[in-house]
């Protein structure tokens, strides 16, 4: 990109992070696909923050709507795949589930991308009956 007034250097990374008490990783994430792809190829700042501020309504209301539905269960395992974790970590897969139960101290390191290491963490933690309804707070 271009140097502008607005910018003091010669390139701009963006990201968008979206915090949530509820572990709807796979519903957020859904909605952020296109809302991020727009933010980023936003030719200016203040346009990428109009982007933001009227993709963020409709997520919020997603989010709120399904914290109050029926299948709030259902949506916090949208997008996990316990086959897919399972083929990633093999036999180690069990063990972390057993350091979870441990309280162990884990460490994750993925070369692919932030969403496939994040998916993987969350279906760990699915692993345990009530544990993403209740978050790891409860435990």
């Amino acid at each position: 990109s271009s140097k502008t007034p607005e910018l003091t250097r010669n390139s701009v990374q963006k990201s968008v992070v979206i915090l949530s008490r509820a572990a709807l990783f796979g519903l957020i994430s859904s909605h952020l696909e296109g809302l991020t792809d727009a933010f980023i190829t936003a030719p200016s700042t203040e346009e990428g923050h109009a982007i933001l501020r009227e993709g963020l309504d409709p997520i919020q209301r997603a989010i709120d709507g399904s914290v109050r539905s029926a299948a709030f269960g259902n949506d916090l395992l949208q997008s996990l795949s316990v086959t897919s974790f399972v083929r990633a970590y093999q036999r180690d897969a069990l063990i972390l589930l057993k350091l979870l139960l441990l309280e162990r101290k884990i460490l994750f390191a993925c070369d692919t991308s932030v969403n496939c290491l994040s998916t993987w963490l969350l279906t760990l933690v699915s692993l345990i009956p009530g544990m993403l309804n209740g978050g790891l707070a409860s435990c």
